[in-house]
């Protein structure tokens, strides 16, 4: 790995280690399972963990579809030290291992799949965190975390403040709703595991999250704005840009699972994890990138469709996520939005 990238790295999994709120030392003689490894949260919560296996006795389990991928975001020194799996979280049976802790975050994010493979996404959804809350009722785990996702709140129409009690409704004959819907139902599984075999879970309702490690072919709208700025073209966006939502970088998300795993309640409990302080429309966000990261050449331009099912894009909606219930817990988000495109902007300039 380029030795920049590596900085970048070291520097996010310092500041997550270094937290006086996280006693990771309850970590001691214990067994992890990630899924979903290979990606962004995923990667970045083994590169955690290796570092803490310095200190601790922990075992790193890594459930991947491709083991080959993982050498994308692992030096050979570190895989080593990681006991890969290479399955699908559906296919995965109990082989004897207890696992004490499991952070199950495997699941199609790309909005094209959600529009072209619809069923898949469902299906890899539901039957695969079946799959792992029976591997945790084995395990007698002490703590499973799914990761869920803001868009379980469907399309809220207004700036006011998104709590966790908030009751979810989004359109069932809308084909991209197989996301969200799947994620509410897996959530409501979570709590029928957690009343019908008492086992530990907590839900995280994770809020749109980026910073080194997001894949340059990415084509969500904060990797397109990173890029256009660092090829000096303009951004050209194909809606108003009236989409309002808060953001939370990749370190301060790995940061508020561990944080939810060591003092949360695990009784089913649900937490929003967001930077509130990102909040703000899509425009806004492109033109305060383009003002403050490039040198004048970058504009931000439109070119409106009508047609945004084709794209994948979700109708416009003010996504407020209030994380006052993680807070509550110790979590203190430290990366404001423009430190968030600066370091993916650094991350790219060193993986081009």
């Amino acid at each position: 790995m380029n030795e920049s990238i590596q900085r970048l790295y070291d520097e996010d999994i310092s500041r997550i280690i270094n937290d006086d709120k996280l006693d990771f030392k309850v970590f001691n003689n214990s067994k992890f399972l990630v899924t979903g490894a290979n990606g962004l949260i995923g990667h970045l919560i083994v590169k955690v963990l290796l570092k803490l296996q310095e200190s601790l006795n922990i075992d790193i389990y890594a459930l991947v579809r491709k083991a080959e991928k993982l050498r994308i975001n692992f030096s050979d020194s570190e895989i080593k030290r990681i006991n890969i799996i290479e399955s699908d979280c559906r296919d995965y049976k109990y082989d004897g291992i207890d696992y004490d802790y499991i952070i199950h975050m495997a699941c199609p994010t790309d909005s094209k799949v959600m529009v072209e493979h619809p069923v898949d996404l469902i299906d890899v959804s539901l039957n695969g965190t079946k799959a792992m809350l029976d591997l945790a009722v084995r395990s007698s785990s002490r703590s499973f975390i799914y990761l869920s996702s803001m868009e379980v709140y469907g399309l809220p129409e207004n700036d006011e403040k998104i709590y966790e009690d908030r009751p979810l409704t989004t359109r069932s004959d809308f084909v991209r709703n197989c996301y969200p819907i799947s994620k509410i139902l897996c959530e409501n599984l979570c709590a029928s595991y957690t009343e019908e075999f008492n086992i530990s879970t907590d839900i995280i309702r994770l809020t749109q999250a980026f910073g080194p490690g997001v894949k340059y072919e990415d084509n969500r709208i904060f990797s397109q704005i990173v890029k256009k700025i660092i090829a000096k073209d303009d951004i050209v966006l194909r809606t108003k840009g009236e989409t309002k939502r808060n953001y939370i970088y990749t370190a301060d998300a790995v940061s508020a699972i561990f944080t939810v795993i060591i003092n949360g309640n695990h009784n089913g409990d649900i937490y929003n994890a967001a930077n509130e302080s990102t909040y703000c429309s899509i425009v806004q966000m492109c033109k305060m990138a383009a003002d403050h990261l490039s040198d004048g050449s970058t504009k931000v331009t439109f070119a409106l469709t009508d047609d945004i099912k084709k794209f994948g894009y979700a109708p416009t909606l003010h996504m407020n996520l209030s994380s006052d219930k993680l807070n509550s817990i110790g979590w203190i988000p430290r990366y404001p939005l423009i430190d968030m495109f600066s370091r993916l902007m650094e991350y790219y300039k060193y993986i081009k």
